[in-house]
């Protein structure tokens, strides 16, 4: 029997918790530094960077970050400037996942 992959954290303007299976699926357990990037044996890192997000709450990672870096962010995507908008389908998450 196979077991289906939890949803990815959603995160809110306030901080909010990630479930155990969240946690289990999407949060590595070692962190590496490789070329001033944390990452983890080159898997997809989207589940792991909405927990951080999630337990931070938007608010907080905006307080604590350049505005204009968001604003900047938010209208290249609604212009569709970038595809880094685009939300990923389950199957291209588990496809990346997987390699």
């Amino acid at each position: 029997m196979t077991q289906s992959q939890p949803p990815l954290p959603q995160p809110k303007l306030e901080s909010a918790g990630i479930t155990s299976d969240q946690y289990f699926e999407f949060t590595p357990e070692k962190l590496e530094l490789s070329n001033g990037y944390l990452g983890y044996g080159g898997q997809d890192q989207l589940g792991f960077h909405l927990s951080v997000l999630t337990n931070m709450g938007l608010l907080t990672a905006v307080r604590h970050t350049n505005l204009s870096l968001w604003l900047e962010a938010l209208l290249r995507c609604g212009e569709g400037k970038t595809t880094d908008c685009q939300r990923p389908t389950r199957s291209s998450r588990s496809n990346a996942q997987s390699i």
